[in-house]
């Protein structure tokens, strides 16, 4: 389990959401459920609406990286930049190459936090224009006592 942040210009925020966010339909697979059936924006938030057929987001350009559909929920700061905020989690361990080649694309930057409670390790990463800026992990010596929520993940 864990966080995603999305910081950047409002439009650039809007693209990567629009482009990345794939909702498929959970009896089928490869269908594809559009945006206009899930997903709503106002001028301060982006808000989903509940489809009874998904359940998870999937994040293209990442490796399983998946927002909990019903566990969507976004805060966005006034003006430029936008932030957009989601629980995330992906398989296995965060792949930050992928979302500095997305921050690159987008024009975004990123904010993750990660955990696994089942191999017991944490990971923390700031991406500002495609390129790490912050990280920090704790490992399964460490994991019980420094990890802020060692229940989460798994």
């Amino acid at each position: 389990g864990g966080s995603l942040k999305v910081r950047g210009f409002r439009g650039n925020v809007q693209k990567f959401i629009d482009e990345t966010f794939k909702l498929y339909d959970y009896r089928d697979r490869d269908k594809l459920i559009p945006h206009e059936e899930w997903l709503q924006q106002t001028e301060e938030d982006w808000f989903y609406t509940e489809n009874p057929n998904a359940t998870d987001i999937y994040v293209e350009g990442t490796k399983r990286a998946f927002v909990d559909l019903y566990s969507f929920e976004t805060f966005i700061a006034d003006g430029d930049p936008a932030i957009f905020a989601c629980p995330v989690r992906q398989a296995w361990a965060l792949h930050p190459e992928e979302w500095c080649e997305l921050s690159k694309k987008y024009g975004v930057d990123f904010y993750l936090y990660g955990i696994e409670s089942g191999m017991m390790f944490m990971q923390e990463y700031e991406i500002i224009n495609g390129r790490i800026t912050y990280e920090h992990s704790i490992g399964p010596e460490e994991f019980n006592w420094k990890c802020p929520f060692p229940w989460m993940g798994g």
